[in-house]
């Protein structure tokens, strides 16, 4: 959600930036009531239905069976590389972590 609105925040600045510029600040306040005209439209066109249709899923069970199955995987591809088993249960394996991943988890 914040990744949505701040994606929409920066062109929506910038968009603005370039309607001042270029153009009278009469057609700018037109165009923005006319943006929010157009929102609240499609909010009026909501239904009950849409917003009962939901997938309703434990987060917290997916992320960790994705996190063991990627525990799993490489333990594997280091077991094929040559390691031994009790070299590995010595060694934590690293989280998988980072934006991209938390991105496509959240998502």
């Amino acid at each position: 959600m914040y990744l949505s609105t701040g994606t929409g925040g920066i062109i929506g600045c910038i968009f603005a930036g370039l309607m001042t510029e270029f153009y009278h600040p009469k057609w700018c306040f037109f165009y923005y009531s006319f943006v929010g005209l157009v929102v609240s439209i499609f909010a009026c066109r909501l239904t009950k239905q849409s917003e009962k249709n939901k997938i309703k899923t434990d987060s917290a069970s997916v992320i960790s069976t994705s996190q063991e199955n990627y525990e799993f995987e490489v333990r594997r591809q280091r077991i094929e590389g040559g390691q031994s088993i009790e070299s590995l249960n010595r060694v934590a394996i690293p989280k998988r972590d980072g934006f991209c991943f938390n991105l496509r988890k959240n998502c």
